[in-house]
């Protein structure tokens, strides 16, 4: 049992620790947050204004104005949320300059060490999640999602889930890069 705890302190530490130079590398956090996020989402907002604006009908397949853009908004923020390039980038860098070796001597396992640096890397990506929630809240007052707890567990473990798919694909990209 302690064995456990002690491994789940060291993923804990290394989530951290990832979260931690995510949020002190100011200089990416104000390109990935400003320019990969919001510059594209402001373009597609402009695109649907326009769109909508010379359409006769208030809906488009179904989709009112506010709904594409709240949809696309989460869209984008998910996207964001399950990228794993630095994955990739980084075993791939582990590789080529002899850095693998080093790593995998450490007590806790090489790809538990990567996962739990992905996660907590991916943890900063919530902030723009919670962010459109609130502001779809403030504008048209509650979601259509439901807020059943049974369906905000099953919607939390499907984006966890959905993290753990993705991190496991770059992996395995990443394992395949060198190989090629």
């Amino acid at each position: 049992m302690s064995a456990l705890t002690a491994h789940g302190k060291r993923a804990m530490a290394y989530g951290h620790a990832s979260f931690s130079t995510m949020v002190c590398d100011r200089a990416m956090l104000i390109v990935d947050f400003c320019l990969a996020t919001t510059i594209p989402y402001l373009v597609q907002l402009l695109i649907w204004q326009y769109v909508y604006k010379n359409q006769d009908a208030a809906d488009i397949a179904g989709f009112g104005y506010h709904q594409l853009v709240f949809y696309y908004a989460y869209a984008l923020a998910l996207a964001r949320l399950n990228n794993g390039y630095d994955v990739i980038a980084q075993l791939s860098a582990h590789v080529h300059e002899g850095r693998l070796e080093v790593q995998l001597t450490k007590p806790f396992p090489y790809p538990l060490q990567k996962l739990f640096g992905f996660l907590g890397e991916s943890s900063m990506y919530f902030l723009p999640l919670l962010f459109i929630l609130c502001v779809q809240i403030a504008y048209a007052g509650t979601p259509t999602v439901s807020y059943h707890p049974a369906y905000v567990l099953g919607m939390t473990v499907l984006v966890l889930l959905s993290q753990v798919l993705c991190f496991t694909f770059s992996f395995c990209i990443g394992i395949a890069s060198f190989w090629i």
